[in-house]
């Protein structure tokens, strides 16, 4: 008990410490968001937007916001750094799993991020009695929540994959890139995918991203459309489990290549 309070307190300063780089985080976010929210309304003062229409994407831009300051890792540059200076056996030598200790310091960044977030969105609060906002069930909630959690373990697995594959490739880093335009495009983080061909929907619904910002989204803003949702929270599961998986058997790998060359 003792150490589970040491670890909380330990956790807690680290979500302090990190507020400042939270905030800097967090105000190059809104800018994008902003923009967007004014190029909306353009649109909507030129008649070429209903005010439904603009609601709904002024909706989908803000929970993007949310789910990026809440799910998104961005530790693959660091353990690439690690690996290529050396600096990894320091962790390898401690006595706890380096994944448990990288997944530890994300959640930490979480925190902060959601310390951060509870003004903005007490702020973004009055604003939404502007737009039409539809009625949200508890399900939903509660459903989205669960996939945002799935999402995050997501994208933790694969960028601990990306971040390991330095240990076979000395340019890994623009697998990071190639991540940033799959979760842009597949995911909706950049556009909504409606605003994509048919084509693309379908391929984006059986990727990992899909579940990362559009579907979670989707879950809040069409409360009457179930057509695909039992699919939506499948494939997310699915996805979940083989990355884990995949994480581990390369992290194994990784461990018998990085052995093998110390030797």
């Amino acid at each position: 008990m003792r150490k589970f309070f040491a670890f909380v307190q330990s956790t807690w300063q680290l979500t302090l410490a990190y507020r400042g780089e939270s905030v800097v985080w967090l105000m190059l976010e809104l800018v994008p968001l902003a923009i967007m929210i004014s190029f909306w309304n353009s649109l909507l003062i030129s008649h070429r937007l209903d005010f439904n229409q603009f609601s709904q994407l002024t909706l989908y831009y803000f929970l993007s916001l949310i789910i990026s300051r809440l799910t998104s890792v961005h530790f693959e540059d660091w353990i690439i750094d690690e690996i290529k200076d050396g600096k990894i056996s320091t962790y390898l030598l401690k006595p706890f799993s380096y994944q448990i200790y990288l997944l530890a310091h994300e959640v930490t960044w979480r925190l902060s991020n959601l310390v951060i977030l509870i003004p903005i969105l007490i702020i973004f609060a009055v604003y939404l009695s502007k737009i039409v906002v539809p009625v949200i069930y508890l399900w939903q909630i509660f459903l989205f929540i669960l996939i945002l959690f799935l999402a995050f373990i997501q994208r933790y697995f694969l960028g601990f994959m990306i971040g390991i594959f330095a240990f076979w490739f000395d340019q890994s880093k623009s697998l990071i890139h190639l991540k940033w335009m799959c979760e842009g495009i597949f995911g909706g983080a950049w556009l909504p995918l409606y605003f994509f061909p048919a084509w693309l929907q379908n391929f984006a619904q059986i990727t990992p991203f899909y579940s990362w910002y559009y579907f979670p989204i989707q879950i809040l803003l069409k409360p009457d459309d179930n057509s695909n949702l039992l699919t939506g929270v499948l494939i997310a599961v699915f996805w979940t489990v083989f990355l884990w998986l995949a994480s581990k058997l390369l992290w194994h790998k990784s461990l018998a290549k990085y052995s093998s060359v110390g030797n």
